[in-house]
This record gives structure tokens, C-alpha cells and sequence, in this order.
């Protein structure tokens, strides 16, 4: 009887103590994982940082117009004759992007604005993009493509369009320009809408 209460309690002991063993290497194992993933975790960058600066030449229709979208200073620089690319620089300002398209793409964005404010000889009136391509077959002066310009930035400050607005320039153009340059443009371009300076 008496040896057959020390196998057993032996046998209590062994399981006990192989318990304790796998409890204490389960320990030690999730506690360096878990000192892996801390360390993981603070690599991954908590704030977005600026879009990088971005020089983009339209060419719609023929008609060309390079703006310079500046995220560090909150400004787009316009120029309605811009002059011919030197080295991939317009008047010192880089040319990153092209967009080539037709009238089109100024209809897709002004629907996308619900309709750009136009003043027409003394008139003041919100066009669709449908109104606005008739227009642009009569009137394509330096003068109408500022005011499209302004009107499209005024409307884009009360809009405030998101990524799927560029992403429709795309759809609508010949580019190289691709969501991944402008995937964060949606949530600075409303101020630097308020900041235009033309240079011609």
C-alpha cells in the first residue's frame, strides 16, 4: 500500500513539474513574440505625411495650361501660356505629370463639382459639364480658362473632392499620372485651392 502511494504521488509530482515546464516555455515564447510585434507596430508611421509637390501640364484640346500644386507652401501656381518644357521645367517649375484629353474631361469635372459658376458677359450662372463643352467650342481664350480654373478651384473648396475625382481625370485622359501620385491629394487640395497665383 505504502509503495503504491509513492508511485502515485511520484507520478503527481512528474505531471505537476511537466506542467509547470510547459506553463513557463509558453510564457517565455509569447512573451518574445509578443516584444516582436511592440516592435513591429512602432515602425508603422502614425501620421500621413505631405504629398510631394507636383507640377501637372493639361493639354485639352490643344490648349495647354501648366499648374504647379504646392503642398509645403498651400498654393497652386497657374500659367495659362506656358512655355516650352526645358529640361522637364516650365518657367523653373518641374513637369512631373501630363493629362491630354478633350473637352470631356472638363464636362466629367465639372458634373463631378455639380456644375461650375460662370460669369458669361456680365451673367452669372452654375453650368453643367454639358453647358460648359458647348461653351469652350466658341469661347478659348487665355481669359475663359482662367475663369474655368477659378471656378473649378471655388467649387472644389466648398465641394471638397475626394480621391475618385482624380481618379476620373485618369479615366478621362492620356496620362502618367496614377492614383498611387495622388492618393492623398483629396485631403490637402481644398486649401491649396484658396491660395491660386497665375504667372502669366
Amino acid at each position: 500500500m505504502k509503495k503504491e502511494n509513492k508511485i502515485f504521488f511520484k507520478c503527481v509530482f512528474i505531471s505537476v513539474l511537466t506542467f509547470a515546464l510547459f506553463v513557463s516555455v509558453g510564457y517565455i515564447f509569447v512573451s518574445e513574440n509578443a516584444k516582436k510585434v511592440d516592435s513591429n507596430v512602432e515602425s508603422v508611421p502614425y501620421t500621413q505625411e505631405t504629398p510631394k509637390n507636383a507640377g501637372i501640364l493639361f493639354n485639352i484640346n490643344g490648349s495647354e495650361t501648366y499648374i504647379y500644386l504646392n503642398f509645403d507652401e498651400q498654393k497652386i501656381t497657374i500659367s495659362l501660356r506656358p512655355d516650352e518644357p526645358f529640361e522637364n521645367e516650365i518657367y523653373g517649375y518641374p513637369l512631373d505629370f501630363t493629362v491630354t484629353a478633350t473637352s470631356d474631361l472638363i464636362c466629367v469635372m465639372a458634373d463631378y463639382l455639380n456644375g461650375l459658376e460662370l460669369d458669361i458677359e456680365g451673367e452669372n450662372y452654375r453650368y453643367t459639364g454639358v453647358q460648359i463643352k458647348d461653351i469652350l467650342a466658341t469661347e478659348n481664350g487665355q481669359e475663359f480658362k482662367a475663369k474655368l480654373i477659378k471656378s473649378i478651384c471655388t467649387r472644389s473648396i466648398s465641394s471638397r473632392p475626394q480621391v475618385d475625382f482624380f481618379a476620373a481625370i485618369i479615366e478621362n485622359s492620356q496620362t502618367n499620372l496614377n492614383l498611387v501620385d495622388c492618393y492623398f491629394w483629396d485631403d490637402y487640395i481644398t486649401d491649396l485651392c484658396e491660395n491660386l497665383h497665375f504667372i502669366d
